[in-house]
């Protein structure tokens, strides 16, 4: 037991640790952690919910393509309505081949640029989540969250 005692002596004279050191260098870098970990909470101005257009939502099961689809439906190309949200989309290279379409009320919640409030409703935009494949004609029509309940709704009652 004493040559151990005596190793570690030898061994173990020239190691020094400072903690005081270690615990301020830790205590700064927690510090920085917090900091990193807050959240900016803002408070948001309360918005009413866009008003939807109805249409005949059960057109949807008898249509080959988007654009039988009844008129007030505003089926529009995307390419064409997402160059009106903002015209530096008119840079991108569109397939040809693809034919994407999109309802009025599906671009009033992903983004509108004739209207005043875009600025402030940004933080209350929706990502798009429902589409509609056509198969005869290859096309995809892009809805809103509500028609896409409604005719969901009605697959099921079917």
């Amino acid at each position: 037991m004493s040559e151990i005692e005596s190793r570690s002596k030898k061994f173990g004279r020239d190691i020094f640790a400072n903690e005081v050191v270690l615990d301020e260098e830790c205590e700064r870098e927690l510090e920085n952690e917090r900091e990193l970990e807050k959240e900016v909470e803002r408070q948001l101005s309360h918005e009413e919910p866009i008003m939807e257009q109805k249409w005949d939502y059960s057109k949807i099961f008898s249509a080959e393509s988007p654009l039988t689809l009844p008129s007030h439906a505003g089926i529009v190309c995307f390419r064409t309505a997402i160059c009106c949200i903002s015209p530096e989309f008119e840079n991108i290279n569109w397939d040809k081949n693809i034919d994407i379409y999109v309802t009025d009320n599906c671009m009033k919640t992903v983004g509108d640029s004739m209207s005043p409030m875009l600025e402030k409703r940004q933080q209350f935009l929706r990502l798009v989540d429902a589409a509609i494949h056509f198969d005869k004609y290859s096309k995809l029509l892009l809805l809103s969250e509500y028609e896409a309940d409604s005719i969901l709704l009605l697959q099921w009652e079917r």
